[in-house]
């Protein structure tokens, strides 16, 4: 069954998720695991990977992976990726959120403990 607006809560947590993945491996590089990750948000490895394609395909950054974990080889320009999330996740119908409202909508998470993985 469809509920409605669900959708668009799916769509701003993955939002808010790829958000903070950017940030996560800009300030831990080579720190990050796609496991890790996964752990961490309590979504699967597949779901990450496709976050982290997001980032690396859809929103051109440099996102590299070495010895299991993440990194940047250049530091992300973080003013134009709401608007590049914005597009990319836009649903048929939905006005789109602008940079403001998405950045409310991303909690501002305390480092978490080391994990394995």
């Amino acid at each position: 069954a469809h509920i409605p607006g669900q959708g668009r809560d799916n769509t701003i947590r993955r939002t808010a998720r790829v958000l903070e993945i950017i940030q996560w491996i800009t300030l831990r590089p080579h720190y990050w695991s796609r496991r890790a990750l996964a752990e961490y948000y309590g979504v699967s490895e597949r779901m990450v990977q496709k976050d982290l394609e997001i980032i690396r395909y859809r929103l051109g950054l440099s996102l590299q992976h070495e010895d299991g974990t993440y990194y940047f080889e250049r530091l992300p320009q973080l003013s134009d990726v709401p608007r590049q999330l914005t597009q990319y996740f836009r649903e048929p119908g939905v006005v789109p959120d602008t940079s403001a409202t998405l950045a409310e909508s991303i909690r501002d998470p305390s480092l978490p403990p080391p994990s394995s993985g």
